[in-house]
């Protein structure tokens, strides 16, 4: 199962554990995933900002990202890393607690 994130803008993107947990074939079809929204290796991705992470976290969530461990990746043939989608958390919430 991939690990989708909820993210906030700064240095310190996400804590905590992932929000939800999909199959990687639930993530493309209906998270409009692809293979080029690939942010980094397995090391999670940091965000360019001097805003501390307080910051970020009372604005509150701004990005999605997929996890994807290496058996996850192997199972699609894509690279194991993160990967940002194009949805807001809210349109993520939408599609799949409406399943």
């Amino acid at each position: 199962m991939a690990n989708v994130w909820f993210c906030f803008d700064g240095p310190e993107p996400a804590y905590g554990g992932a929000h939800y947990q999909v199959s990687v074939i639930q993530c493309i079809e209906e998270l409009d995933l692809s293979e080029s929204q690939l942010l980094s290796g397995l090391l999670p991705p940091r965000q360019n900002s001097s805003d501390a992470w307080r910051t970020g976290a009372i604005a509150g969530y701004k990005h999605v990202v997929v996890e994807l461990r290496p058996d996850e990746a192997a199972a699609v043939g894509w690279m194991p890393g993160y990967y940002l989608l194009p949805l807001s958390p809210r349109q993520v919430m939408k599609r799949l607690d409406s399943r």
